[in-house]
């Protein structure tokens, strides 16, 4: 996640931490969430990212369990754990309404009803 990453991202990153559980082909991980957009997350972990990066993060929003689709776009080594970038991909709408909804809390924006 270097400066010119940064560079890509569509959204504004919301502090969230977190352990997570990162489902990975075979391999289900331990993590910890770092931040978290509408496009997309970080997460903290042991592992480098799988080859292919098609991954499903389990956690809790507002103490409710929502599941999240995406993929590992970028990976960097930060101290002694691995830091990877995640695209959210084929969100289920309600999913991503819980995510938009979750930052928007955060930040103290409120959505408009029209």
């Amino acid at each position: 996640m270097t400066e010119s990453s940064n560079d890509r991202r569509n959204s504004a990153r919301t502090p969230v931490t977190r352990r997570v559980i990162v489902d990975a082909g075979s391999q289900r991980i331990d993590a910890r969430s770092i931040d978290i957009s509408e496009t997309g997350m970080a997460v903290a972990t042991n592992f480098r990212p799988p080859s292919g990066g098609v991954v499903r993060v389990a956690m809790e929003l507002d103490g409710k369990p929502v599941v999240l689709r995406g993929r590992v776009v970028r990976h960097k080594l930060l101290g002694k754990q691995m830091l990877w970038g995640i695209e959210f991909s084929n969100l289920v709408p309600q999913n991503q309404s819980r995510v938009s909804e979750w930052i928007n809390k955060q930040t103290g924006k409120h959505a408009i009803v029209a």
